[in-house]
């Protein structure tokens, strides 16, 4: 399987383009609903073409090819979370047949047109904000969480626009570990830093279910208070997480 000058893909079953893949995903961002309440965040199904899932999946990462995350700088005293960078310099190292399926993937979310779409699905609340002048950069990130995994409710770190979670389960006999939406028991308490918080003191308001092909995208603000239940399956929660940051001048 390679990727081919022309920006296509052949996996053996069939052939996928890059702008046959973008367009489906523009598709999908165009035709989602944005929830507003308790904070802009959206849903979606179908989130890649169902027939490139299924060769994503064939080509998922393997446990020991991701590092830590507590190894990485990225977040202290965090256990069973491992992650990867989609960029060219983790990529290297990959076997040949995932080496090209995840290239492919890289040049997709990394794509100015894929930022630019995923933006602006919060237009409106991004307007309405008066945040119309944007400078920022796009991290993508391939996760694996474990038993033991958990996350409390927390907004995010203020140099973070929006995220997109993309789940990559084989099926959907793990709903129950998708991300979940809280409104805090005290409802005007705000967080302008992104810390971590003790699930007692919130009400959880939705759980985004943990199923095949679909993704978690919110703005970030300081009620966008979200978390993951401590993961008590043997199981790996396998997800690409997709990060807009603001570049700092």
């Amino acid at each position: 399987m390679n990727v081919a000058e022309n920006n296509t893909i052949e996996t053996g079953e069939r052939n996928f383009s890059l702008q046959m893949v973008l367009t489906h995903l523009i598709k999908r961002f165009e035709e989602c609903s944005v929830y507003r309440e308790p904070f802009p965040y959206f849903h979606i199904e179908n989130f890649f073409p169902d027939d490139f899932y299924a060769e994503l999946l064939k080509r998922k990462l393997q446990p020991n090819q991701l590092t830590p995350i507590s190894d990485t700088g990225r977040a202290m005293n965090v256990q069973s979370r491992d992650v990867m960078p989609i960029c060219e310099e983790s990529l290297a190292s990959l076997p040949d047949e995932q080496h090209a399926m995840w290239q492919f993937v890289q040049t997709i979310m990394s794509s100015n047109e894929f930022l630019f779409s995923a933006i602006k699905v919060f237009g409106n609340q991004l307007k309405a904000l008066g945040r119309t002048q944007l400078n920022v950069y796009p991290e993508v990130l391939i996760m694996q969480d474990t038993k033991g995994y958990g996350i409390t409710p927390h907004t995010d770190r203020p140099h973070r626009l929006m995220s997109i979670m993309v789940y990559l389960p084989q099926d959907s006999s793990h709903s129950h570990l998708g991300t979940s939406v809280y409104v805090p028991k005290e409802r005007e308490f705000r967080c302008t830093k992104g810390l971590n918080y003790s699930r007692e003191y919130f009400d959880i308001v939705n759980t985004v279910p943990y199923v095949p092909n679909s993704a978690f995208g919110f703005l970030r603000t300081d009620n966008s208070f979200h978390g993951v239940d401590t993961i008590e399956d043997d199981v790996i929660r396998d997800t690409i997480c997709y990060i807009v940051k603001h570049r700092l001048n």
